[in-house]
């Protein structure tokens, strides 16, 4: 019996000929760039420095926190917007509150690390000049971050 299959088979592949198919084959490259889940969180979203004499200044907290990667905050700059006493060189940043050399230096020059998901205190202490112009003054805080690999 496997004789007679043998042969039926083979007398098959003679008269109909093997339809093999070839298959091809394409490859591709694929590639791409995961950019990290940076933010940070900034509580209050408005910093309230009491009322302030030409001369004097005030010191006001805020909390930074870290998304879900680790961070590098690598620049703090103030820009003025109403008025001229929210500069870089009129506001000081500091870790712990200790002053007055202001751990976190002065805007421009920060580098802090942050963890995923840490908070953390910010004292910013604001020095008004003498000769500063009395009215309502308003600023920008701008924290520039990175991803810490």
């Amino acid at each position: 019996m496997n004789k007679i299959l043998v042969i039926t088979f083979l007398l098959g592949v003679l008269f109909f000929g093997a339809n093999f198919v070839s298959a091809q084959t394409a490859n591709q490259d694929v590639e791409t760039s995961i950019l990290p889940d940076l933010s940070l969180g900034v509580n209050p979203s408005t910093l309230q420095f009491p009322n302030i004499s030409p001369g004097a200044s005030s010191t006001v907290q805020t909390t930074l926190t870290a998304g879900n990667s680790n961070i590098i905050i690598t620049q703090v700059s103030v820009t003025p917007i109403i008025g001229t006493v929210f500069t870089n060189d009129n506001m000081m940043f500091d870790m712990d509150g200790s002053g007055p050399d202001y751990s976190f230096e002065s805007p421009g020059t920060a580098t802090k690390y942050f963890g995923a998901m840490q908070s953390f205190t910010i004292f910013i202490k604001l020095n008004v000049p003498v000769g500063t112009q009395s009215g309502q003054q308003t600023g920008l805080i701008t924290y520039t971050i990175m991803e810490d690999i």
